[in-house]
Formats: structure tokens, sequence, C-alpha cells
């Protein structure tokens, strides 16, 4: 930890390093995105199995949720840059897939799925003023 007082003001300013994530195999780094990517996750005594998830939500909000879900399941690789982007952003890494990322299976389709929420009721409920 380093501190740093400014000229002329009765502040101390401190720095403090972020820590260090623990991931598969006892690597460590700062960076949860690259630790899963590059460690996956931490082993365990029990091994997850696999997720079981409902989704609740109007018919075209269930469908993109379901092409979601069909996303994470695989290797999902970094985007092209656009017309006037950089060639490497450091928001832009690849993801493995949801086992290899979290140690369980991600079952594409959800254990439950309810798509009959109306989107006009939604939406009048959602802005109801007060």
């Amino acid at each position: 930890m380093s501190e740093y007082a400014p000229p002329n003001l009765d502040v101390t300013l401190r720095h403090i390093p972020e820590p260090q994530l623990e991931f598969g195999y006892g690597q460590a780094t700062e960076y949860p995105r690259d630790g899963l990517y590059l460690y996956g996750p931490p082993t365990s005594e029990a091994p997850l199995l696999d997720v079981r998830y409902g989704v609740i939500g109007t018919a075209e909000g269930v469908r993109r949720f379901h092409r979601w879900a069909a996303d994470v399941a695989r290797f999902i690789d970094i985007p092209v840059p656009k017309e006037h982007g950089r060639d490497v952003e450091p928001q832009h890494v690849a993801f493995p897939d949801f086992e290899q990322a979290f140690g369980a299976k991600w079952p594409t389709i959800p254990t439950v799925s309810i798509s009959d929420i109306d989107p006009k009721e939604l939406r009048d409920t959602l802005y109801i003023a007060n």
C-alpha cells in the first residue's frame, strides 16, 4: 500500500492493490474473467452437476433468453472489431463456455418457462406514475 499527501491539503490518499482471486489448480489473478478463462473455477470436493433454472417473460423475451442460453453453452470468440474500433479492446475476451468457466453443465432449455406475460400489461405496470 502506498500513500500520497497532496500539497496544501489535509488529506492522505491510500492506494490499495486489487486482491488476488484464486481459480482452478491454485492459480491466482486479480481479474475474474481472465482467471476463469485461463484456469477455470476453483476445484471443489463436491462438483456441481447441472444448473437448474426457469425463465418468466413475454414470448419475445423468452425467445431471446433461449438464444442467449444456447450462446453461453458454447465457446464465444472475441468479436470482430467494428469499423473504427481498436484491434484489441480490453473488455473483449473469449468465453470458453459455461461448463469450462464454472464447472457445471448449462442446459440450453430451462426447467420451466412461462412466456404468457402480456407486453403491454408489463410496460404499463413498469411505468405507473407515483
